[in-house]
């Protein structure tokens, strides 16, 4: 998932920076939407897999005793 965030997240910034095109929300609403979704989309990512992580050692510390 990060490199996906990766690649929508950095291809428009190289594309502005090597052609110089206008990239703001009136010529490309797309790019922004994309770029959100992508950063929101790995963030629950994040949160579910420490969640399922913290569950899982819980579990395993409690079966110890």
């Amino acid at each position: 998932s990060f490199l996906g965030a990766a690649v929508v997240l950095w291809c428009p910034f190289l594309e502005f920076a090597l052609d110089r095109k206008p990239s703001g929300w009136s010529d490309r609403p797309q790019t922004y939407m994309a770029g959100a979704l992508c950063v929101a989309g790995v963030g629950v990512l994040e949160l579910c897999s420490a969640a399922s992580g913290a569950a899982t050692a819980a579990a395993s510390s409690s079966n110890m005793g």
